[in-house]
């Protein structure tokens, strides 16, 4: 088994591979100081493979300062087409503070990024601010009026959801 500094050293390697696969070993480890490298990766790849790799390595740290660096790149222009991964990472951690932005990728994301962002709010367990649950049913209703044949019954579904934890 590498050791955590091999893995640091391997995350940076040009070898998109090779970095994926450190990112990966890095997660397993459960080592707290892999966050740092691993949200530094995740903000410096141009390689999907390395960026989700890192995610979800992330997830499995579950420290909660890779939600921002998550959420950032998630809203990231050069992550187009590939959020799915980034999404599914979020999932690994407390989401009740972010339940708006979840909302908004179930209603505008893809088929992946809108059902992954679908199950990290069935997955909230903390507290949701009261204005925020208010806003979210209200951006939903809203949404649902407009929705098209293939978003809508995602969006009744967690509407749904929302009115019956009320």
């Amino acid at each position: 088994m590498d050791s955590f500094e091999d893995l640091t050293t391997r995350l940076r390697s040009t070898a998109i591979d090779e970095s994926a696969a450190a990112a990966r070993a890095l997660g397993d480890l459960g080592d707290k100081r892999a966050v740092e490298p691993l949200v530094a990766i995740l903000k410096e790849t141009n390689s999907s493979k390395v960026r989700d790799a890192a995610a979800v390595a992330l997830r499995d740290l579950g420290d909660p300062r890779a939600l921002t660096p998550l959420l950032e790149l998630i809203a990231d222009p050069k992550t187009e087409g590939h959020r799915g991964t980034l999404v599914y990472a979020l999932g690994g951690f407390d989401c009740a503070g972010i339940l708006l932005q979840l909302v908004q990728l179930v209603i505008y994301g893809n088929f992946e990024v809108s059902r992954q962002a679908f199950t990290a709010i069935e997955s909230i367990e903390g507290t949701v601010n009261p204005k925020d649950w208010d806003s979210s049913v209200a951006t939903l209703r809203a949404a649902l009026r407009n929705a098209d044949d293939q978003k809508r019954p995602l969006l009744k579904e967690l509407l749904d959801l929302f009115e019956e934890s009320e």
